[in-house]
């Protein structure tokens, strides 16, 4: 349900939305469909706090990845 509403939302709504979903997922053990949804969230509103500090967190160990999201 979460899923459905984010994708029918915009910027920031659809981050907390798709954030959520992924919150969801997590919780069931769904770790790829939780990652894609936070990267979904980063995608529709990169200046979201919490779905930029959901991306940064994967990357942090990947200096790459790290550079390449800084630079977006």
């Amino acid at each position: 349900l979460m899923l459905k509403r984010a994708e029918r939302q915009s910027g920031d709504e659809a981050a907390t939305s798709y954030l959520a979903a992924a919150d969801a997922f997590r919780k069931t053990g769904a770790l790829e469909q939780a990652l894609l949804c936070e990267d979904q969230a980063f995608e529709r509103a990169p200046e979201n706090d919490a779905a930029f500090e959901a991306k940064r967190a994967r990357a942090a160990h990947d200096v790459r990845q790290l550079s390449e999201l800084l630079y977006e």
